[in-house]
């Protein structure tokens, strides 16, 4: 349960980091800008339906995730199991 409850903590800040930073961004109205945020909402919105591979997608091959309490995930495949622990649970 604690790992569960430290796992949803972890995906909570995360999206009210990127919430805040949108905020602050959607203020220069560029085209980057909208890109970002479009980026952020295929995010979120596949953490929200708890779609592992639309999740793990935004990882690069040699991407990096820090799971609380356990080792880092290094790669694609770790990351994608991260993610798959997670909305197993």
């Amino acid at each position: 349960m604690k790992k569960n409850t430290a796992a949803v903590g972890a995906i909570l800040i995360a999206i009210m980091s990127l919430a805040v930073a949108r905020v602050c961004f959607a203020a220069t109205g560029n085209k980057n800008t909208e890109e970002l945020i479009a980026v952020d909402d295929d995010w979120s919105n596949a953490a929200v339906a708890k779609d592992v591979d639309r999740v793990a997608s935004f990882y690069a091959t040699d991407g990096v995730a820090f799971p609380p309490d356990e080792p880092i995930a290094v790669g694609w495949v770790a990351t994608r199991k991260v993610w798959a622990n997670y909305f197993a649970e």
